[in-house]
């Protein structure tokens, strides 16, 4: 296989067609190269997009995770392996949250349920919902033995009480922005955020329309105009050489019909006719010289 074969089958994948030109095989060559890699960053990107919409995006363990001070959601931090920072009031927790001071927040349901609006006003959401057992009780002064064995048979028998009071007083939680997952926000920053990317596009396009207009505008001005002279001096040196040839024709078949002359002649007249053919010929052949000269014709043609 020769060497311009395999560089058209590398470049084009088919072999009847092939860059000729130096600059032709060299732009071919950066065309292919810069196709496989911009695929391959597009293949990537989606790639991590798919990722990044199938798995979690928030990491609990190393995070700085708020809590309530002696509260059961410090010790579950502590448990989960979260740098802890501890919090007196559930607002300046959730304020904190709202700045970027931490990363996160470990609030009751309850709780959180109650400050419900400030949830709404804040551009925050609830990532996860962590299953733990809490146990919640009522705390009781000394000689309340009677009131804490009715309040136990109580809550014992009649469990839907207790939770159409907290169904009461409880607001169901819902984010702002449930309808769009933190993981379906995250695939579309490494699709359209990127800069890079951006560049990369904006750019090889660019470069794809000012190479395609170079293109027009040589082959219409430069490579038209030179197959147009071409084709030109083409068909005016092979109609020279059909008239060089008819005369010389021509010549031969006067001279032999000419047996003897008709008359009486002078051998001056023959020289002078001889004489203007090779001043004839001369001089045509100084006019081809000089076009050679110029540039016009090659050595060859000549």
């Amino acid at each position: 296989m020769k060497g311009s074969q395999l560089l058209c089958d590398f470049i084009l994948m088919y072999g009847d067609r092939k860059p000729k030109s130096f600059f032709a095989r060299l732009f071919a060559i950066a065309w292919i190269l810069g196709g496989i890699s911009l695929l391959s960053i597009f293949t990537a990107i989606v790639t991590s997009a798919l990722s990044a919409s199938i798995q979690l995006n928030f990491r609990k363990h190393g995070a700085v995770l708020g809590a309530m001070n002696g509260s059961e959601e410090y010790r579950l931090g502590v448990n989960l392996n979260a740098d802890v920072k501890v919090f007196n009031h559930v607002e300046t927790m959730i304020m904190s949250l709202a700045k970027g001071d931490i990363d996160g927040a470990l609030v009751d349901n309850y709780v959180i349920t109650h400050h419900l609006d400030i949830m709404q006003k804040e551009p925050i959401r609830i990532e996860e919902h962590i299953s733990h057992a809490v146990t919640y009780g009522v705390v009781l002064g000394h000689g309340s033995s009677e009131f804490e064995f009715c309040a136990r048979r109580y809550i014992r028998h009649h469990p839907q009480d207790v939770f159409e009071a907290f169904a009461r007083h409880l607001t169901p939680l819902k984010n702002p922005t449930d309808d769009v997952s933190s993981q379906s926000k995250a695939a579309e920053r490494l699709i359209f955020q990127p800069k890079s990317l951006s560049v990369l596009v904006y750019g090889g396009l660019g470069i794809v329309l000012i190479l395609s207009a170079i293109g027009i505008v040589w082959d219409f001005a430069c490579r038209r105009q030179k197959i147009t002279v071409h084709n030109s001096w083409k068909k005016a040196t092979k109609k020279l050489h059909v008239l060089s040839k008819q005369s010389q024709e021509r010549i031969g078949k006067r001279l032999a019909l000419i047996e003897k002359p008709t008359r009486p002649w002078n051998a001056d007249e023959l020289d002078e006719l001889i004489t203007k053919y090779q001043a004839f010929h001369r001089k045509w052949l100084d006019k081809l010289t000089a076009m050679k000269d110029a540039g016009v014709i090659t050595v060859n043609t000549v």
